[in-house]
């Protein structure tokens, strides 16, 4: 049979994988004229997470259609979690009775679309299982395939109704797919950390949906292991990591050991704080930071080296095995945090992440006998040859004695020869005979500020939380408020830190604009506090926490979220979105006012609803603009000259919806002639309305005003499918000709 498979997502695990192969070789040896189309990892839905509750396998054929969830049970398991397997069964009946629904729009006449399990484990630990039901799914093996996709059935679908069914599924099915795993749990934006060739332990770096917390999240596929007993392998690497919670250098465990959602006896997963403290490497360029601080500093990472490796059992010691100036952080107290456990070894030859380096990707501040021998040949006195590396970097070309004299006394940690080796005994006390008494700690630089530092703004005291992001004119943090009466948190806000006093005398004017005019949109966040001037290394704003996710982070899912939010589709959620920043546009234009850097990531949706936030640009209308916005979004025009208008916020809203709503960045060269012309590759993302959805973007982003929409054109249509809405009254005739307003965006 002829069968074609697409991937609408990216496989989870290797169950997955392995099922998905097995059926397109085994449909491909059967005798018969038929078409197979296979749809894998189709997200259909999300959960409260808004992670992808993704069918596994939607195989659409001659029989009619199969929801098939592969699963990596075995029989005695099955047998032992009897409740969580009905609740499974019951989420793949529902799966099946949604794709059925949608399906008969297409074809009235289809028939009964049926849930299966397909279960990838060895044949001698399932085959209790084959045939067996579970309130009203059944069970089939790799051996009884034939029967999860129903192939005992007449047929009855013809060529072309497969094709027009798996389009209706996914209709960006002629598109090529290529992506990692992009949401798990409670997190999203995962980036993928460790080699792609290493299937049972990968490790991301993510961030909290919603509390915006960046973390290293740790994920165990059991179906991909080589060894016995994977889950308990997986177990006593998260308990020896859970052993360091003792000490205060270790990453904090934020989520325990547990099985990832969805993916019940087959996925685990926990999570540790990624700190957002400066690297050794990035702290060394900190003027502030003088000799005797950085002794002190040195000093301590001995301490918690020594700490880690007696934190083994018995006389085994816990390896780092990748200790590196990028690896070893420095707190705001002036004390070190451990990271880059990926190579660590626990007690009884267990690495945390088993993924080896290529010669010519070795750290120079990996051991010789490493470089040599590789990983398995760490120990004791190799981890301490890579502290030593990595602190010696503190006083190079510093020329005052005492970083001379601390290079000498690391220099005895970098022989080549382990047995030569200062030992971390001797290495800690040379250094408290070089440092003496503890210098006082002096706080940092803002642009080296870290969690937990405590910071005093209008009389009031606020803790960091975590840092939110930097760009050009500074850095956000999330900070709660501490009770001076009880020292614990009163409430969370945004606080923002300028870094330079000619950007912070611009930007503090801009939240003073705006702060006055916030009330009258709920589309806008609010200003609670605004530094009197500005003052190096303090907040000049203090802003409401919108407890919710960038709008950059929902690139690729409004189609799930229109459904969970009850919308007709993603165009309605999006046309809804919109009137929503248009209407706080509208407020600030007004009254004179324009935004400045309207950008994904300066949206925030939280419970179905849109915020703008991110004042740093405001400006009043006509004066010249001081600073773009981000650029990505930004009018592509010389700033020289250039005065601000109310059109340049409609641009910016413009470029980031397209992003959301078409997958692509805007303005890429290739990109950007294609929108432009309304050609290829977008139009087969929205068959037959792609050509509007663009009409209508391409009229905002013109690089000339006066080819965008006008204020006089309060009839002008901005459709987004066949969705339009009613024009407001024009803007103020005062504002300068060329301009647009959300009367003339939407209507």
């Amino acid at each position: 049979m002829k069968v074609e498979t697409i991937s609408c997502g990216p496989a989870v695990n290797e169950s997955e994988r392995k099922a998905v192969a097995q059926l397109k070789t085994r449909l491909i040896a059967e005798q018969g004229g038929g078409e197979w189309l296979l749809l894998t990892n189709l997200a259909f839905s999300t959960t409260h997470r808004r992670q992808s509750d993704e069918i596994d396998i939607v195989a659409i054929g001659p029989p009619g259609v199969r929801v098939v969830e592969v699963k990596h049970w075995m029989a005695a398991w099955v047998n032992r979690n009897t409740e969580l397997v009905e609740r499974e069964a019951e989420r793949v009946t529902n799966k099946a009775r949604k794709v059925g629904t949608t399906l008969r729009r297409m074809i009235p006449e289809l028939g009964r679309v049926d849930g299966v399990f397909l279960v990838t484990q060895d044949a001698a630990k399932v085959k209790p299982l084959e045939g067996r039901e579970v309130r009203g799914v059944r069970f089939h093996t790799l051996r009884t395939w034939q029967g999860a996709l129903g192939l005992d059935a007449s047929g009855y679908l013809t060529p072309s109704q497969v094709k027009r069914l798996g389009k209706a599924l996914y209709p960006k099915a002629s598109v090529a797919i290529d992506g990692a795993l992009r949401r798990l749990a409670d997190y999203g934006n995962l980036e993928l950390q460790t080699p792609a060739d290493e299937r049972f332990h990968r490790m991301y770096k993510g961030t909290h949906s919603t509390r915006r917390d960046s973390v290293l999240l740790h994920l165990y596929d059991l179906s991909a292991a080589d060894q016995p007993n994977p889950e308990e392998r997986a177990r006593r690497e998260f308990d020896a990591l859970h052993r360091l919670q003792l000490y205060p250098w270790a990453p904090r465990i934020v989520d325990s050991f547990q099985e990832a959602p969805g993916y019940a006896g087959e996925m685990w997963f926990f999570t540790v704080a990624d700190p957002a403290a400066p690297s050794v490497e990035e702290r060394t360029a900190d003027g502030t930071w003088d000799a005797k601080a950085r002794l002190a500093f040195a000093r301590q990472a001995v301490k918690a080296l020594m700490e880690l490796h007696k934190a083994g059992e018995g006389e085994e010691p816990m390896l780092h095995r990748n200790l590196t100036s990028g690896t070893i952080l420095v707190r705001h107290d002036n004390t070190p945090i451990l990271t880059g456990f990926q190579h660590a070894r626990i007690p009884a030859d267990v690495t945390v992440a088993v993924s080896g380096s290529a010669e010519d990707e070795w750290d120079d501040a990996v051991a010789p006998e490493i470089r040599q021998q590789g990983l398995g040949a760490a120990d004791r006195q190799s981890d301490v040859y890579s502290l030593c590396a990595s602190l010696a970097v503190l006083f190079a070309e510093r020329d005052d004695d005492e970083s001379l004299d601390a290079s000498t006394v690391l220099a005895e940690g970098k022989v080549d020869d382990p047995a030569e080796r200062t030992t971390l005994e001797e290495l800690r006390g040379s250094l408290a005979a070089l440092l003496g008494e503890p210098p006082a700690v002096v706080v940092p630089p803002a642009r080296f500020w870290t969690e937990d530092q405590v910071v005093d703004f209008r009389d009031r005291k606020y803790r960091i939380v975590s840092r939110l992001g930097s760009g050009g004119v500074g850095t956000t943090f999330k900070v709660v408020e501490i009770d001076g009466a009880t020292g614990g948190d009163r409430g969370a806000y945004v606080a923002k830190v300028v870094w330079d006093k000619v950007t912070g005398e611009r930007v503090l004017p801009a939240y003073d604009l705006a702060h006055s005019h916030l009330a009258a949109s709920a589309g806008l966040s609010t200003i609670f506090e605004r530094a009197a001037e500005w003052r190096d290394n303090g907040f000049v704003a203090l802003m409401q926490w919108v407890e919710g996710e960038p709008l950059s982070e929902l690139v690729g899912v409004l189609p799930i979220l229109a459904e969970d939010f009850q919308e007709e589709s993603d165009e309605t959620l999006a046309l809804r979105w919109l009137r929503t920043v248009c209407d706080a546009l509208d407020v600030l234009h007004r009254n004179g006012l324009v935004h400045g850097d309207v950008s994904p990531r300066n949206l925030i949706v939280a419970d179905g609803e849109i915020v703008l936030t991110d004042y740093d640009c405001v400006a009043k209308v006509g004066e010249p603009v001081a600073a773009p916005g981000t650029v990505l979004y930004s009018v592509d025009m010389p700033l020289t000259g250039r005065l601000v208008a109310p059109a340049d916020d409609f641009f910016a809203l413009a470029a980031s919806f397209f992003q959301v709503l078409f997958e692509k960045e805007p303005f890429i060269a290739p990109i950007l002639n294609a929108w432009r012309t309304c050609n290829a590759p977008y139009r087969g993302l929205w068959p037959d309305t792609s050509a509007r959805r663009m009409e209508s973007c391409q009229s905002c982003v013109q690089r000339s005003r006066r080819k965008r929409r006008t204020a006089s054109k309060s009839s002008t249509s901005f459709a987004i499918g066949s969705s339009r809405w009613t024009a407001t009254p024009a803007l103020n005739t005062s504002i300068p000709h060329g301009t647009i307003g959300p009367s003339t965006m939407l209507t």
